[in-house]
């Protein structure tokens, strides 16, 4: 028997597991048929043989595209923007009595899955394994009060009592336990209460029907606390001994409030609240389950708790009707939301754990960083501070040679830029005359392989020159940044990253040029991967503890280090999560006002406005929802960095074709002038 066990595990992990398309529909058609139960085994077999068919041999569209990819047709909330509130209420106005079912359609939980509440009540209970033994425990009371001839109905103190006398844990504290996280975590379908409120206006008779093993008073308090205080009567499965399942809760309705009446049934479930309800008579208005409807397009590869709340939590806001939102902000909401406040949880857990006096948020990729993490942690010793690869590279220059001959010459090659630009990136535009004079070069000549040996001879050769041109703005910069820093001891500065110069050049000039009495750290949301050139760039300082990343590097979480790939244009689309609508820093300029310096910037970009603002608030938006939600959960912030790098990695599918959409018309500046995005995807 255990070899036919094995054997039988072993198949289902090869053909189920590994199939999100055939996983999803079969445990859905399993968990409707037990629940009106129709299962059984043979079925069952017979069921996944034609999934199987349908994914593998007929590739049917709607299989294959349920299999956890992006939804690649533009907005994703548009597919669920059907009627405004007022018109679905209108629908509903028609009829006398107006039915509606309670859970994912007058309410959600923050879950995808409902059960994964449960998750939450294992670590109130201090139970191990509890969300697995909580659903086994519910579906062995059910079976055994069917084979005792019973209604299969039962409450949640019959499922407590079993886990008391099975399992040690005790009734009392469950149910308690179990219920108010529940009231807690419950909340309105923003959709709904708008249809809501506008029938209870319109004085029409509303009531709630659903299968539940709460009791009615439950019910009712869950209800009151999401603003459904005007319902005229709740009926539940546990109290009737009768469910929606088989459809003679319906008749129970029609017997208490009357069979005369026009009975109208709104619900998520198909057979339950639509087929079953028209047997008993009731019109039905079908409700498409918001987590059925964009389970589709979400990412599957996130630990159980927080993937399963951050799923919930975007298929609730993006497919409850109410509300049809761009491209843009779709990614900035499920890309950019559980990225930003990770990396933001992981950046206050750095400076609580390594005695942090002071975070310094870069510019320009720290704006919306600096937002978020003021609205979490409201008080903090924080700075926005204005950084920028440039003016490192020139500031640094006396020091890391390698790095300025590397970015502002090596770099740029085959990127069809003047000697003349480079000259004036770096500016050093006063050695022009005489490097055209010594090489017979003119200015206006391109840049390539053989003359940028000959820019970087040249430079070498001027070596005291090149740093004499930046000591006053060194000296700027020094006050600039003695001011921000202000006789703190352990300050870290916060980037996206890559290879984390900003940050290790910055510790270099405070300590040992400007000479503050100030150590540095450096933390990046992303390190250089295996597809970059100077791959091991910054091993030795992620190795000894000066420099931290979240979301992957080469001793942490690998598989994104192999995956995260720059010349794909990986590096752009992630840092337009973070981009600013305010230009980029050049450089600091030494002057004689009090502060005795002034920030030059290059000039503004206002092309992606439209982008940058739109991102921005998606990301606010899922913060700020699921802050509110997790309120009294406040570990549900420590979202690692594989969890928050997921829904990117989920994006980076089918060479790039959600980012070709959603980037059409971007226009970005790696330091040498515009480039059309256009461009690079041909």
């Amino acid at each position: 028997m255990k070899i036919i066990k094995k054997i039988k595990d072993k198949l289902y992990h090869v053909l189920v597991e590994k199939n999100f398309s055939i996983k999803y529909y079969h445990q859905k058609w399993v968990s409707e048929d037990k629940r009106a139960n129709k299962y059984s085994i043979v079925k069952s077999v017979l069921y996944l043989i034609i999934l199987m068919l349908a994914v593998h041999i007929l590739r049917l569209k709607k299989y294959r595209q349920s299999g956890g990819k992006p939804f690649f047709g533009g907005s994703e909330s548009e597919l669920s923007y059907k009627y405004t509130p007022q018109e679905y209420a209108e629908i509903l106005l028609k009829y006398d009595v107006i039915s509606f079912d309670i859970f994912d359609t007058l309410v959600f939980r923050p879950f995808q899955n409902s059960t994964d509440l449960f998750y939450i009540v294992g670590q109130k209970l201090e139970y191990i394994d509890f969300a697995n033994i909580r659903i086994q425990a519910e579906q062995t009371v059910r079976t055994r009060m069917r084979e005792n001839k019973k209604s299969e109905e039962i409450n949640i103190y019959d499922i407590y009592e079993y886990l008391e006398k099975y399992c040690g844990i005790n009734a009392k504290d469950g149910v308690s336990a179990e219920y108010e996280t529940e009231l807690e975590l419950i909340y309105a379908n923003p959709f709904m209460k708008q249809v809501y409120d506008i029938l209870v206006c319109n004085n029409k008779k509303i009531i709630a029907v659903s299968d539940m093993y709460m009791t009615r008073e439950m019910i009712g308090d869950i209800l009151c606390k999401c603003g459904y205080v005007d319902i005229f009567d709740i009926f539940i499965s546990s109290e009737y001994k009768c469910g929606k399942y088989d459809g003679k809760l319906y008749a129970e309705v029609k017997n208490k409030c009357g069979k005369e009446f026009k009975y109208v049934q709104i619900g998520d479930n198909w057979k339950s609240d639509f087929e079953n309800a028209k047997k008993y008579g009731f019109y039905t208005v079908y409700y498409e389950n918001v987590n059925h409807k964009g389970g589709y397009y979400r990412s599957y590869d996130m630990s159980t708790v927080v993937g399963s709340a951050y799923r919930g939590i975007v298929n609730a806001h993006f497919h409850n009707g109410l509300n049809k939102y761009t491209m843009q902000y779709e990614y900035g909401f499920f890309c950019g939301g559980i990225f930003v406040l990770g990396y933001c949880n992981y950046i206050f857990r750095y400076v609580q754990n390594n005695n942090i006096d002071k975070i310094l948020f870069f510019s320009r990729d720290g704006e919306i960083l600096k937002k978020v993490y003021d609205k979490l942690y409201p008080g903090n010793n924080s700075t926005y501070a204005y950084w920028s690869r440039t003016a490192a590279t020139k500031l640094g220059a006396g020091k890391f040679k390698y790095d300025y001959f590397r970015r502002f010459i090596y770099h740029k090659i085959s990127t069809e830029i003047s000697i003349e630009k480079v000259f004036t990136s770096m500016e050093i535009n006063s050695l022009l005359p005489q490097f055209e004079e010594k090489y017979k070069i003119k200015k206006d000549s391109v840049l390539n392989s053989a003359n940028a040996e000959k820019i970087t001879e040249y430079i070498a050769l001027n070596w005291d020159k090149v740093v004499q041109i930046y000591f006053d703005e060194n000296e700027a910069a020094k006050r600039y940044y003695a001011e921000i820093i202000n006789r703190c001891k352990r300050v870290c500065t916060v980037d996206i990253g890559w290879a984390g110069s900003g940050g290790i050049i910055l510790s270099y000039l405070v300590r040992d040029l400007w000479k503050l009495d100030c150590e540095m750290f450096t933390l990046v949301a992303g390190t250089n991967t295996a597809h970059n050139y100077e791959t091991n760039m910054s091993e030795s300082f992620l190795q000894s503890g000066q420099m931290a990343s979240y979301l992957y590097s080469q001793s942490h979480n690998r598989h994104f280090y192999h995956s995260h790939n720059p010349s794909v244009m990986h590096n752009v689309f992630l840092e337009m999560l973070l981009s600013s609508k305010t230009a980029s820093l050049k450089g600091f300029k030494k002057t004689d006002n009090s502060s005795g310096y002034e920030l030059i910037f290059a000039e503004r970009n206002y092309k992606n406005d439209k982008y940058i603002d739109e991102i921005h608030q998606g990301i606010l938006d899922f913060v700020d929802i699921y802050c509110c939600h997790f309120k009294n959960y406040r570990y549900m912030r420590d979202i690692s960095g594989s969890d928050a790098y997921a829904p990117f990695r989920h994006l980076t599918v089918d060479d790039n074709k959600y980012f070709k959409i959603l980037f059409k018309d971007l226009h970005f500046d790696i330091g040498i002038g515009e480039i059309d995005i256009k461009k690079i995807f041909n």
